[in-house]
């Protein structure tokens, strides 16, 4: 595979990246997992995402609370 993708900060060839866990914060009352892609090179964010795991698992946990409220 040819990796094309230049770091927009430091301008070095991205060939993987770094991933860390990160605190997503929304209106001060809602937070979630997620993580955050860094240049291997400068470390500068490329980018966010939620983490899709603990999404799942958080709505699951949220679903089942609910039906448990409802079938009581």
């Amino acid at each position: 595979m040819i990796h094309t993708g230049i770091c927009p900060y430091c301008k070095e060839r991205v060939t993987k990246v770094k991933v860390e866990d990160v605190d997503m914060e929304f209106d001060q009352r809602f937070i979630w997992r997620g993580y955050s892609y860094q240049c291997p090179s400068c470390k500068s964010v490329l980018g966010v995402q939620l983490n899709p795991h603990t999404l799942n698992v958080e709505l699951k946990d949220d679903i089942l609370k609910e039906l448990k409220k409802t079938f009581r």
